[in-house]
C-alpha cells in the first residue's frame, strides 16, 4: 500500500512566503512529483504563515527514506532552500494518496480550508479509540459534505505526544510517554466552519473520542498550489 508524507517547513528569515521562496519551493515540489509518480500539495498554515504543509506520496517509506530522500537531486534542492527554510518534523501515514481527482469536490485537501488534526491515543487505548471513532465519524462527515475525511495512522515510528512545532517545545514534550498518531484532514469552507462544529450538538457525540487521547493538535491550512507530474 502507498503511503502519506506530512512534512512541516518553517520559514527562516520570512514571516510568510515570498514569490521567490514559493518559485524555488514548487521546483523542488515537481522534484519530487516526477520521482513519486504522485502530487504534491503545498499549503501555508493559517495560525502562523510562517509554517508551510507539504503533503506527498510514495509507494512506501523505503522508497521515500532510501531511495529520494539520500539522492543527488533531493540533496541538492535541500541545499538551495537550506537558507531560507527548515523542516520541522516529516512523518508518514497509512492514508492512500490521490495520485489523480486533485480538483474533485470529495477530496477534501484542495478545500478552502483544510484542518489538520493530529491526535495521541496511547497504545493501551488504540483499540477503544478506533472503535469510537468508527461509530462517530459519519456525524463529522455529514458536516463537511460533500468532501469526504482522510485519516489513518503515523506508520514511522512511534510519537511523542503533543510534539510541538518549536525546537523548544519538542524538547518540553520529549519526557512525555509514548503514542500512538491518527492524523485527519477535513475540508472547510472557513475556519469558522470547523469551529463552529466543536460547538454543535454533533460535536458532543464526535468528542467520545477525545476520552481516549492524551493529546492533539489541531491547525488550519491555505491549499498554495498542487505540483502534479
Amino acid at each position: 500500500m502507498a503511503i502519506t508524507e506530512l512534512a512541516l517547513l518553517h520559514l527562516k528569515t520570512h514571516p510568510e512566503l515570498t514569490p521567490t521562496i514559493k518559485s524555488a519551493l514548487e521546483s523542488g515540489a515537481s522534484a519530487q512529483a516526477k520521482f513519486s509518480s504522485h502530487p504534491v500539495h503545498l499549503y501555508t498554515q493559517l495560525e502562523d504563515p510562517s509554517y508551510i504543509y507539504l503533503l506527498g506520496g510514495w509507494q512506501s517509506v523505503s522508497q521515500h527514506m532510501t531511495e529520494w530522500i539520500p539522492s543527488q537531486t533531493n540533496q541538492a534542492i535541500m541545499a538551495s532552500l537550506a537558507a531560507e527554510i527548515e523542516v520541522v518534523w516529516m512523518f508518514h501515514i497509512d492514508i492512500e494518496p490521490q495520485s489523480e481527482e486533485t480538483a474533485a469536490v470529495t477530496n477534501p485537501l484542495n478545500a478552502p480550508v483544510v484542518a489538520i488534526a493530529r491526535y495521541f491515543i496511547p497504545q493501551s487505548s488504540r483499540w477503544e479509540f478506533d472503535e469510537t471513532f468508527t461509530e462517530v465519524e459519519n456525524l463529522l462527515q455529514r458536516v463537511t459534505a460533500p468532501r469526504l475525511l482522510r485519516a489513518g495512522y503515523r506508520v514511522d515510528d512511534d510519537c511523542e505526544i503533543g510534539e510541538g512545532e518549536g525546537e523548544e517545545e519538542m524538547m518540553k514534550k520529549r519526557k512525555k510517554k509514548v503514542a500512538s498518531e491518527f492524523v485527519m484532514f477535513t475540508g472547510w469552507e472557513t475556519v469558522q466552519d470547523h469551529l463552529g462544529f466543536a460547538q454543535s450538538d454533533a460535536f458532543k457525540e464526535f468528542g467520545k473520542t477525545r476520552q481516549y487521547m492524551v493529546g492533539a493538535d489541531i491547525r488550519h491550512a491555505r491549499l498554495l498550489g498542487v505540483v502534479s507530474l
